[in-house]
């Protein structure tokens, strides 16, 4: 844990899109640093796993009579050291998720704008292939 840090209940995800943001942003960070670790980031990767081993009674649950499919999509912009967005989408089916994607962006953008047209995209084209294939 980190020194003179304050963890509280207030502090965790409280709707599914800030789940998937907290999950998918950690393990992106993270894995930059996959040939080469040090010891906070398998500090980090410590808490991945304490998360993920409190959620193996969790299922996924697809309903009979609804097929809603609900997409997300969210960018960090460039503020990482190599200058490229880290952007992501996960898509829902009746509340579980089925198809999710967090990577870095191949560009360097200019604008956070134009950052989102490109996660946006990203997540249209996987949208779109959803719903064509899975309607």
């Amino acid at each position: 844990m980190a020194p003179g840090a304050i963890y509280n209940k207030d502090q965790s995800p409280t709707d599914a899109q800030e789940i998937v943001h907290m999950c998918t942003f950690m393990i992106t960070t993270l894995s930059q640093f996959l040939n080469n670790p040090g010891v906070s980031h398998w500090e980090g990767v410590k808490c991945i796993l304490c998360y993920v081993s409190g959620t193996t009674s969790v299922k996924l649950t697809y309903g009979i009579d609804h097929h809603n499919l609900i997409g997300y999509t969210d960018t960090n912009g460039a503020s990482q050291p190599h200058h490229h967005a880290i952007s992501g989408y996960a898509f829902l089916l009746d509340g579980g998720a089925i198809s999710w994607s967090c990577k870095k962006q191949g560009l360097i953008t200019v604008s956070t704008t134009e950052v989102e047209y490109v996660a946006a995209t990203h997540a249209a084209m996987e949208g779109f292939w959803l719903q064509k294939n899975h309607s």
